[in-house]
């Protein structure tokens, strides 16, 4: 609307603007309890995650590894740790982070890209996008073992989401030419 992307909360009292700047604010999430919205945020050269405290109408930053990039964030399940895509070790990988002890756990480590990942309700895998020179697919990871499987077979699938029993997965997928869910 003003230029770049700013965060908006759309309710039945109509829209309202939560960020005003002139960085790009991006893919917000829920916190599991509605108090926060965790989102990729732009200052400099790379991307950084903020949260946005609902109550209070402020923003502070999450998660800051340096000049390296954090991007597309989930919640756990019990909104103790924050899942996200970085390049601190070159390629993006997906990592954990404990919000109490700000610790930091690699999920992955794999031949190309990870990324746009979600927990399951029950906090006991993650699935996520992959990239390993075959194109886009859907995978998911066991955190306890950190055995990766590959649920898709044809290339160009995206953006995976659990649903609420955790039973499906529903995602993005282009494998016919054209982005269908």
């Amino acid at each position: 609307v003003d230029g770049d992307t700013e965060l908006y909360l759309l309710t039945r009292k109509g829209v309202r603007k939560l960020t005003d700047n002139t960085i790009p604010d991006e893919y917000p999430v829920f916190s599991p309890d509605g108090t926060r919205i965790l989102y990729m945020t732009k200052p400099g050269k790379t991307w950084k995650l903020n949260f946005y405290f609902l109550k209070k109408g402020t923003s502070a930053v999450a998660v800051e590894l340096q000049d390296k990039n954090t991007y597309y964030p989930a919640w756990s399940p019990d909104g103790k740790s924050i899942v996200f895509a970085t390049d601190v070790w070159g390629s993006s990988e997906l990592v954990r982070y404990t919000l109490k002890t700000k610790k930091i756990t690699r999920i992955t480590d794999t031949i190309g890209k990870n990324s746009l990942p979600d927990c399951s309700p029950d906090g006991k895998t993650i699935v996520f996008t992959g990239n390993r020179a075959l194109g886009w697919h859907i995978y998911k990871v066991a955190l306890k073992t950190g055995k990766i499987e590959k649920l898709t077979h044809k290339r160009g699938n995206c953006r995976p989401h659990y649903s609420p029993d955790g039973q499906w997965i529903a995602f993005v997928s282009k494998s016919d030419g054209k982005s269908d869910i």
